[in-house]
């Protein structure tokens, strides 16, 4: 992962680690065993080659650089603006020479004026500049040591002239402002030319340690901390450990270490109360010495730090039932795409979810709750199984839940409730795997946007099956999916009236009208998108309307009161605030930010949790209120359970693969292939609702610490391959109804 390492603005980190001045009394300690954790760690190397217009050189071009493109049998970039920026990572300033074969882009305005030239910057410090001739040609010039630092370097052109791109419509050029087209840069002299360094690697309770790399560890540590290792001995050639550490807000210090390799070596880190720190570490060679020739070896090199505090333990609800009494009712109501802001309960005054806003008033709301992935199928499967997407390994339309995957279904169904199940998206197909674990499911694909139908349907059942409480044997697991508020955007004609008057054009939430927006074949207006939010507010009060009568109904077979009731949604909604339309194309708050509503059997009252959860803590929280043991391996947490965590979602839809991380009030979001986006983004989860202001450049190493996290999730969670699922023409109709298989919102 590239990040350019600016110095910070005072981080605004007190939402994270609660920095407090007070002395806490000692506690235990914690270990870090940076050997054991290399796979969390930044791991930097020296590349000083870039074949300009491939895959690998793209994460170093900061700014200022087109699209990879082929001119010939070479690969290419042009320059974008008047400036363009390149990412160098070194690990030890010295004597460089940068070499760079370009072509400077020669319309015919340019006749007449200076040649074109390029004015060289290191770290914002003048280099030097070079005077381009005409057609391709290879330039040079000496890097300023001065200039240069440990760690990542930006390198500055800065293009005497630039010019409009030809006008050509649908040319690659038109509309840019060019000025060089570039083939390659390289750094040569000194060692340079000794190739790519040894990368650093942990074998055992060894850490081997190439000069020409860093290797970076980010913590969350309580003072005192220190660092030790039992010896630090030469691999091969003449060097020293170095050692540095950096919290935002602050200047990196380097840390005193002897100057010979030997050991044991113990050193305190410099902290002030708790923070978020990146320990980095290096081999630096002794003068004379190429990089390539030197490398030491760290043995048992560990972190030692005061052990944090835990949390507040708060009261727990009502749980699992009295021994010898039956377990619940369970009714799981999931409303398909349905955001959070859309309901009064959730702050909206749009009036649109009267009867939800009323059950809030008697149930517990968890203002905070977080989706395992921003489309049905994954997130569903993650509801289901309280496994997250990489677990259960639902990522795509066509791969299907596991049958060896034990879901919340078959682990009621096998502890004797009744199970049912009541759906109207054509995910939930016979070959999905969705419907394991279910006696009865009722699937309505030919109804899809009409939830009173799926009511009548699920109290056929009831009444068939199970009476009224009193009279049926088995405790009941209801699990209800409607899709109301799903595009295309087709309420009932009642509800366009009054929450929808004002959109004119009937065809205005069709699929294909919607489609022509997201692919740009019709241009996105607010008249539009005002349009699209005012049908898509009509079907959120119409299935509200819905389940105001699915618990009236409830309520007249006595099985409302000593229920346990959950109303949810499986992820939310886009309507442009970050360039698209839909679902399943990004992690931002929009799609992630879910309404969870429980009330427990017997609530009364209202409760208001704002700590975060996700969907996977209600398979753990459903297990225990039905008197089950919660299974040690699932990750999710009851929903009574103290304590912050991250909260992680992903994604891998259609070649966009990213991860989101929630912690401490910070949103994390990062690419994990180059399609999902250009880099990773930090947003205020409190305050920045509409994710605008991107701090990712301001907090460096909250960045490099959450993206540790991100990188240990991954490890932990190895991506379990699914069961392929084959589609019927009937059921391929039915997606392609709803955008998926080829739509444009990959929902």
């Amino acid at each position: 992962m590239i990040l350019r390492l600016r110095l910070a603005l005072p981080a605004l980190l007190a939402t994270l680690v609660a920095c407090r001045a007070a002395e806490r009394p000692s506690g235990p300690a914690v270990r870090h065993d940076l050997a054991a954790d290399f796979a969390r760690a930044d791991v930097r190397s020296e590349t000083l080659s870039f074949d300009l217009g491939t895959p690998e050189a793209r994460p170093a071009l900061i700014s200022g650089w087109s699209w990879n493109q082929k001119s010939g049998d070479e690969t290419i970039v042009w320059s974008e603006g008047p400036r363009s920026v390149l990412s160098l990572f070194l690990a030890q300033p010295r004597s460089l020479r940068l070499a760079f074969r370009c072509t400077p882009y020669e319309p015919p305005e340019a006749a007449g004026r200076a040649p074109q030239a390029i004015a060289i910057e290191v770290n914002g410090q003048p280099a030097g500049s070079v005077e381009l001739g005409s057609g391709p040609g290879e330039y040079a010039l000496a890097l300023p040591v001065a200039a240069q630092r440990v760690g990542v370097n930006e390198i500055a052109f800065v293009y005497r002239h630039v010019f409009a791109g030809p006008a050509r419509r649908g040319g690659r050029l038109s509309g840019r402002t060019l000025a060089v087209a570039w083939d390659w840069i390289r750094l040569t002299g000194g060692d340079a030319a000794s190739g790519a360094p040894e990368a650093p690697r942990a074998a055992g309770s060894h850490l081997l340690l190439p000069a020409g790399s860093r290797v970076d560890y980010y913590f969350d540590l309580e003072a005192p901390a220190e660092l030790e290792v039992a010896s630090v001995t030469a691999a091969r050639g003449r060097g020293r450990l170095a050692a540095s550490l950096i919290s935002d807000g602050e200047k990196e210090r380097e840390l005193a270490l002897p100057g010979r390799a030997g050991g044991p070596l113990r050193v305190e880190l410099p902290l002030d109360g708790r923070k978020l720190v990146r320990l980095s570490l290096r081999t630096v060679a002794e003068e004379g010495e190429p990089l390539s020739a030197v490398a030491l070896v760290l043995d048992r090199p560990v972190v030692r730090a005061r052990a944090l505090p835990a949390p507040s333990p708060r009261a727990a609800s009502t749980g699992a039932p009295a021994s010898g009494k039956r377990p619940p009712d369970i009714v799981l109501y999931v409303v398909d795409t349905l955001r959070a802001d859309r309901l009064g309960a959730y702050g909206s005054e749009r009036g649109l979810t009267p009867q939800v806003d009323a059950f809030a008033a008697h149930a517990t709301l968890y203002q905070n709750a977080v989706a395992q992935s921003s489309w049905t199928k994954a997130s569903v499967a993650s509801i289901f199984t309280g496994l997250n997407p990489r677990e259960h390994g639902v990522n795509s339309p066509e791969d299907g839940l596991a049958a060896p995957l034990d879901t919340l279904a078959e682990r009621l169904r096998a502890a004797g409730y009744r199970t049912a199940g009541f759906a109207a998206n054509a995910y939930f197909t016979p070959s999905s795997g969705l419907r394991q674990g279910f006696d009865s499911f009722t699937f309505l694909p030919e109804a899809p946007n009409l939830s009173d139908e799926l009511d009548r349907r699920i109290f056929e059942w009831v009444d068939r099956v199970a009476g009224d409480r009193a009279s049926h044997d088995k405790p009941l697991f209801l699990y209800i999916h409607t899709i109301d508020p799903h595009a295309p955007y087709d309420p009932p004609e009642e509800y366009r009236r009054r929450f929808a008057a004002s959109v004119l054009n009937p065809e205005a939430g069709s699929a294909e009208t919607i489609h022509a927006l997201a692919e740009r074949r019709l241009p996105t207006t607010p008249a539009t998108l005002a349009d699209l939010r005012a049908l898509y507010n009509a079907e959120v009060a119409f299935n509200d309307h819905q389940f105001g009568r699915l618990l009236d109904g409830l309520r007249r077979r006595g099985l409302y009161d000593p229920a346990l009731v959950a109303f949810l949604s499986d992820h939310g909604e886009e309507f442009d605030e970050h360039g698209v339309l839909g679902h399943g194309w990004n992690l931002y708050r929009q799609v992630l930010r879910v309404p969870l509503i429980v009330k427990e059997p017997g609530q009364t009252s209202a409760v208001r949790e704002t700590e975060p959860v996700e969907h996977i803590d209600l398979l753990p929280t459903l297990l225990r209120r039905a008197g089950l043991a919660v299974p040690p391996e699932l990750r999710g947490r009851d929903l009574d359970a103290p304590g912050e965590r991250p909260i992680f979602s992903y994604m891998d839809y259609n070649g966009r693969t990213g991860a989101s991380l929630l912690l401490g009030g910070w949103h994390y979001i990062e690419p994990l292939r180059p399609r999902f986006a250009a880099g990773p983004e930090l947003y205020s989860w409190r305050s920045d609702v509409e994710e605008k202001d991107d701090r990712a450049s301001e907090h460096h190493v909250l960045v490099g610490y959450l993206h540790s996290l991100v990188r240990a999730e991954i490890a932990r969670d190895a991506a379990r391959p699914a069961e392929r699922v084959t589609f019927d023409d009937e059921e391929r109709k039915q997606l392609q109804a709803l955008g998926y298989l080829g739509g444009p919102d990959g929902q």
